[in-house]
């Protein structure tokens, strides 16, 4: 490793250049809410009324999972037993920046012990090689990197708008959707059909063929089909709808609204899906953190729950309000806390369904219709009442042709972003090393040599602990002697 140095450093051990001190113990409870900064194993934990070091210092934290992660404390602060401190001889011989850079570069795996509860104990660290410049070279250096990261900051900082901008722009898209604006210069010119009128015929004829074959479907069959009066819900008068459009409450247009599981299902290792709400996302099902239940148990409760390809899941306990259409090829039953909106008379106009439940157009109504107790409950009659703009089925299949083609354009962004986002995280490393190779700064012969710098450190810290020993012996021998004259 001493080739790879740049001219006139030198590597030396830590032990060389610091004295390496644990912090002292300070239980959690001994937290205040006012008094100095106190430092754990990872950061700022809290205040205490005193505190164990003047001067800001480089700990390294020694136990758990954060041990190895470096911090530079502030002034005045309190460190605890779970770092250790770096404590320099002298300020003026080292820039702690430069300190804290090069701390957290450095390969820690050597000096990090334990699986279940790592630690790094002084032993081993004081062995850590370190690469010291010149004075006038560490401070070049900092200035270099402060800069640097302070521009990549703020790069930073503009790059965490993206995500809320597309958020807000998919949202934007879904309103501008669901209200018709988004399809306002297609509509010119064009005589369409009743969208209501079509949904209704169709679901008529599906539940014929439902009686032809003597097919069960769900707990209840209903005997003749109920079309309710529209029931009116209050609605934000931003909400305008195109003329021509319909409105209609969800419980009119579906073939069926049921939820989940009610009793506790026999879970097994494996198996069929079992889905709660939590798989429930926008726009999609999500396979992680899922259950599973055997053959018997999938039988049996598909019975009365029987999701199938088009239909449409709604989250409705806990985190209310996530929509998805069921997808292809997809076998699940679900619990309770997840909604079940069937469209199998209608699956041409599930996905605009999906789009206008997930809009703001939709979520201020789920907002108003759930209830809150211990935590936010969305139950079936409720969502019945939910309104929904019926177009045509032309106009619906052209809403969902755009905005499929303006969220397409949207996660291109989203995956871009997600690219570039991943390159600047990666960037303080890269940064780091190139310091550390001195490809940054300019290298100086009016910098002087390391190893004069090093030998400086080394004599302050001799002179220094011959200052501790003989304390500590005047203090020994004061003890001896008040213990003679009590004699």
């Amino acid at each position: 490793m001493e080739k790879q140095l740049q001219k006139n450093w030198v590597e030396t051990d830590l032990e060389h250049l610091f004295n390496l001190v644990y912090g002292k113990g300070l239980s959690v409870g001994e937290l205040l809410d006012e008094g100095f900064d106190v430092y754990g194993a990872n950061g700022i934990i809290g205040k205490y009324d005193k505190f164990t070091y003047e001067k800001s210092k480089v700990i390294i934290s020694c136990r758990g999972a954060a041990s190895g992660v470096i911090h530079k404390t502030k002034p005045q602060s309190f460190i605890t037993s779970n770092s250790i401190v770096l404590d320099e001889v002298s300020d003026e011989l080292l820039n702690l920046d430069f300190v804290k850079y090069a701390m957290t570069i450095a390969d820690k795996s050597d000096v990090i012990t334990g699986t279940a509860q790592p630690q790094i104990t002084i032993q081993l660290l004081k062995y850590l090689q370190f690469p010291l410049p010149p004075l006038t070279e560490q401070n070049r250096i900092v200035a270099k990197l402060d800069a640097l990261f302070a521009q990549l900051e703020t790069i930073k900082t503009s790059m965490a708008k993206v995500p809320l901008l597309l958020k807000d722009f998919r949202q934007q898209v879904l309103t501008q959707a669901v209200t018709g604006k988004l399809t306002e210069e297609w509509r010119k010119g064009k005589e369409l059909e009743s969208g209501l009128s079509t949904i209704l015929q169709n679901r008529n004829k599906y539940y014929e063929s439902l009686v032809k074959e003597n097919k069960k479907y769900g707990l209840k069959v209903p005997k003749k089909l109920d079309y309710s009066e529209y029931e009116e819900f209050e609605l934000s008068d931003s909400y305008k709808l195109p003329e021509y459009w319909k409105k209609s409450n969800l419980k009119n247009i579906a073939d069926l609204i049921t939820d989940g599981e009610h009793a506790t299902p026999k879970r097994t290792e494996d198996g069929y899906y079992l889905l709660s709400a939590r798989n429930v996302q926008n726009g999609f099902i999500s396979l992680n953190n899922v259950d599973y239940v055997p053959k018997e148990e999938y039988d049996r409760i598909k019975k009365r729950c029987n999701p199938e390809h088009k239909d449409i899941l709604i989250s409705c306990s806990g985190t209310v309000g996530r929509v998805s259409i069921v997808p292809e090829n997809l076998e699940f039953v679900m619990v309770r806390s997840a909604a079940l909106v069937k469209f199998q008379s209608n699956t041409e106009i599930s996905k605009f369904i999906e789009y206008t439940l997930r809009s703001d157009f939709g979520q201020s109504q789920i907002l108003k219709l759930q209830k809150s107790t211990a935590q936010a409950n969305l139950f079936l009659a409720p969502i019945g009442k939910i309104v929904v703009p019926i177009p045509s089925i032309i106009e619906q299949q052209e809403i969902v042709y755009r905005v499929e083609s303006l969220f397409a354009k949207a996660d291109a962004i989203e995956k871009q972003y997600e690219t570039l986002k991943a390159k600047i995280d990666s960037l303080p490393q890269a940064i780091l090393h190139k310091a550390f190779k001195g490809e940054l700064t300019q290298q100086l012969d009016s910098d002087g040599d390391a190893r004069e710098l090093l030998q400086q450190i080394q004599e302050l810290k001799v002179t220094a602990s011959k200052t501790v020993k003989s304390k500590t012996n005047k203090t020994a021998t004061k003890n001896v002697k008040s213990y003679s004259e009590q004699d």
